[in-house]
């Protein structure tokens, strides 16, 4: 198989979070807003990259023993590259606010 590119882009989303003891008393509300981003899929062989736009990268290489996948490639590749995506938000966050500043609050 060639190489292949495929570009992904996800758009804004938004979604009411609420959570709550066992009892139904609630403890947060959240308003969440996803932001639009994009990412691309390099189907190579048996190897599957995904780079997201902040440059994140994760990678699949199939097994000889497995069936071919592309979904499955993209699959692992994508959860990889969230992975190091979310690993390079908590780096940023944990130098630019300080500890106190980064505690979650909880409402009553």
């Amino acid at each position: 198989m060639s190489q292949v590119t495929h570009i992904h882009e996800i758009l804004p989303y938004t979604f009411n979070s609420v959570v709550t003891f066992p009892n139904g008393d609630v403890i947060q509300k959240q308003l969440i807003e996803g932001r639009e981003y994009a990412y691309k899929t390099i189907y190579n062989g048996d190897v599957t990259i995904v780079i997201m736009d902040n440059g994140a990268k994760g990678v699949a290489k199939r097994s000889p023993k497995d069936p071919y996948s592309t979904q499955i490639g993209h699959d692992i590749a994508h959860a990889r590259a969230r992975v190091a995506s979310a690993n390079k938000e908590i780096e940023r966050i944990s130098k630019t606010q300080s500890v106190k500043e980064r505690r979650i609050k909880v409402s009553k």
